[in-house]
Formats: C-alpha cells, structure tokens, sequence
C-alpha cells in the first residue's frame, strides 16, 4: 500500500518520546524526531493491521513499517485523536535518519511512502 500526503510542522513532542527509549520494539535506531505527513482523514479506514502497538500510557501508537525511496521508516499515529494534537490526517514518519534532509523536504513537500510487511524490513 502508497500513502502519499505532504510535509507539515508538528509540535515536536516525539523528539522526548524517542530519546525516553520507547521505540526499542522497531527493528531501527530511530533519529530522535519524526518527520508529519498530512494524507488526509480517510486513510485510517484503509490502514491494514498495524505491525505493532508501541503501548505508551497517555496514547497508545498503531505503527507500520515503511519505505520511502530505498529509506526503512515506519508510519506511526496515536490510537485516540485530539484534534488540537493529534490531527486524524496526520501520521508520523520515523526513520534512522533526518527525512526532511535526507530528500531534502520542506513544509508542504509531497512525499510517497510504501507500507512493507514487517518480515522485508532488514
């Protein structure tokens, strides 16, 4: 499955998520951000299952694990939505490196990301 949306800015919230150690379960050394992607509020209801829950107490995340270019991601969004912080079209990319310098992406950057299933991910 594709996902295409484009870049935008989040809250930074997630840089204090990853350094707390809490995506030990993705098969990466994620870099400590995420990089948000606004794909539009009906992608929930076509999301295969996800590949894991990472159970954070306040919210626990649905993740999936991705490609962009030749690039390992995941595709992360929280289970519950609060509209003021967790917009239901938007998802999170974490990667092992910086997306928005990897390919070089602004705000607005339309960006393609193709779910893998768990097993292809080195």
């Amino acid at each position: 499955m594709k996902i295409t949306g484009r870049v935008c800015k989040g809250f930074g919230a997630a840089q204090n998520d990853v350094r707390a150690g809490v995506y030990e379960m993705l098969r990466f050394d994620p870099y400590p951000g995420t990089l948000n992607l606004k794909v539009g509020p009906g992608l929930r209801e076509v999301m295969p299952i996800p590949d894991l829950v990472i159970p954070f107490a306040h919210n626990p995340l649905e993740v999936w694990y991705a490609m962009v270019g030749a690039q390992q991601c995941a595709v992360m969004h929280p289970i519950r939505y609060n509209p003021s912080r967790y917009p239901i079209d938007v998802v999170e990319l974490l990667a092992p490196v910086r997306l928005r310098d990897a390919f070089n992406l602004k705000d607005g950057s339309e960006l393609e990301v193709t779910l893998c299933p768990p097993h292809s991910m080195r």
